[in-house]
């Protein structure tokens, strides 16, 4: 089993690299198709064969059989609201870490990939019609729902759980969740809400909460996008709670650090494969 978790890692990694290599280059609806193929093929289709691969039961491996109750989407609910200036804090911070002189050509690197990465999220917001903003929310909120949290916190996770522990497979799940999108001075954050998505899962016994907090998240800053373009709006979300507002951060953090542990005391019985 662990060198079956290991290939997939492995094939994922590199086929993440070869799809966001000179994509910046490419028309939009060409990186839209890579995006879709992208979640389908490296993510959903391969968790759904290896559940099946490892387990009796592939639905019950993957937590897909069981829904929360209420309350448990209430206080998702609530996490997903107030969680968003806790993470342009955590972005802020994270950005300005500097790695030593002597790995100065990693951090170039590094940097670049963030610049190549952030021009293609800019190409593919761009949204004139609702039309575009329906087939965005499509491609950078739902797919990238289903298909992360599939092989992350439903195929991953569940099977390092069952080796070494609940919270074991919540971080490493959340590590590689956040490092396979090659944006390093984002890590940090990306790596905390893979980890609180990861503890929605496990608590709950069910993945269908963390892809609903995965969707509203993506959908969000889709959306809010679409209405700064279309001049609605004209605050700057990435803002809210970064700089100055560093106190807003804070408090969004100890909000979302509450919402998520009020998650744990609605934990249901589950299955195993």
């Amino acid at each position: 089993m662990s060198a079956l978790v290991g290939n997939l890692i492995l094939f994922i990694s590199g086929l993440a690299l070869t799809v966001t290599s000179g994509a910046d280059v490419l028309p939009v609806s060409t990186i839209r198709w890579i995006q879709v193929e992208q979640n389908v093929l490296l993510f959903a289709l391969p968790s759904l064969l290896c559940a099946w691969a490892v387990s009796r039961k592939p639905f019950d491996l993957l937590r897909l059989n069981s829904l929360p109750p209420v309350g448990a989407w209430l206080c998702m609910g609530l996490f997903v609201m107030v969680a968003l200036p806790a993470v342009n804090l955590l972005s802020m911070l994270n950005n300005m870490v500097s790695l030593p002189d002597f790995l100065s050509p990693m951090e170039e690197w590094m940097r670049a990939k963030e610049i190549a990465s952030a021009e293609i999220t800019v190409r593919l917001l761009e949204m004139d019609n609702l039309a575009t903003l329906g087939i965005t929310l499509v491609v950078m909120a739902a797919l990238p729902a289903l298909g992360e949290e599939l092989v992350f916190r439903g195929l991953l996770q569940r099977l390092i759980e069952q080796r070494i522990g609940l919270h074991a497979g919540v971080w490493i799940a959340a590590v590689l969740f956040s490092a396979i999108h090659l944006q390093f001075f984002g890590f940090v954050p990306r790596m905390l809400l893979g980890a609180a998505f990861g503890y929605m899962a496990a608590w709950t016994g069910s993945l269908w909460l963390p892809i609903a907090a995965h969707f509203l998240h993506n959908a969000f800053a889709v959306i809010t996008a679409y209405l700064q373009q279309r001049h609605i709006i004209s605050v700057d979300v990435d803002a809210i709670g970064a700089g100055s507002e560093w106190w807003l951060g804070v408090a969004s953090a100890a909000i979302a650090l509450w919402a998520v542990s009020l998650i744990k005391r609605y934990k249901i019985r589950e299955k195993t494969g």
